[in-house]
């Protein structure tokens, strides 16, 4: 694919949103077996339409579009909606506790990236970087720092995410749901 038909930026409308669930539709966990999963990493949460708008409105998710459809996508997670997403609240309640570079993490200047996502078709030509050099260039003047989480046994995501510069910040599990690492990278450096 010719990355100079590529347009990436943050989503701007309904159409951008429903892209997004369509790829994140296909690249949910569910739909992998377990060798699929640690070959192509894989997506956990199912968001709908309405609250990726929302969100979408309060900051802007990252897209990268190829003739018009989305092929990648960084969502930015406003703390606002935490309490919407399943497990969410539960994990930003322990940011009370956690400690990372001798700061508390609910003391650091941050924001969430929700999750990320890449088509097949575009995989292998850094548009995973892309997704967080426009992330990091949009909220960098606001924040400080970016967050998300990794589920473990997402060997692939957890590998991507330490090249862009991610640190593992804390590693846990909650109940009822599987064992994830926080991970924070410095978007300023």
């Amino acid at each position: 694919m010719n990355t100079t038909t590529w347009n990436i930026g943050k989503a701007e409308t309904i159409e951008d949103i429903r892209g997004i669930l369509d790829l994140q539709k296909r690249n949910l966990a569910v739909n992998f077996t377990p060798d699929q999963m640690r070959e192509n990493g894989y997506v956990t949460l199912k968001h709908n339409e309405d609250l990726l708008w929302r969100m979408n409105q309060e900051g802007g998710h990252i897209v990268l579009k190829h003739d018009g459809v989305v092929k990648a996508y960084a969502l930015f997670m406003p703390m606002s909606f935490m309490p919407e997403v399943e497990h969410l609240e539960e994990v930003f309640n322990l940011f009370e506790t956690i400690s990372w570079n001798d700061k508390l993490l609910n003391e650091l200047n941050y924001c969430f990236m929700g999750q990320i996502c890449v088509d097949e078709s575009v995989r292998g030509q850094g548009v995973f970087r892309q997704l967080y050099k426009a992330f990091g260039e949009a909220y960098k003047n606001e924040y400080e720092y970016c967050l998300t989480l990794i589920a473990l046994r997402n060997v692939k995501s957890h590998h991507a995410h330490t090249k862009v510069g991610f640190e593992t910040a804390y590693v846990a599990a909650l109940d009822d749901y599987e064992p994830w690492e926080l991970v924070a990278w410095n978007m300023r450096e």
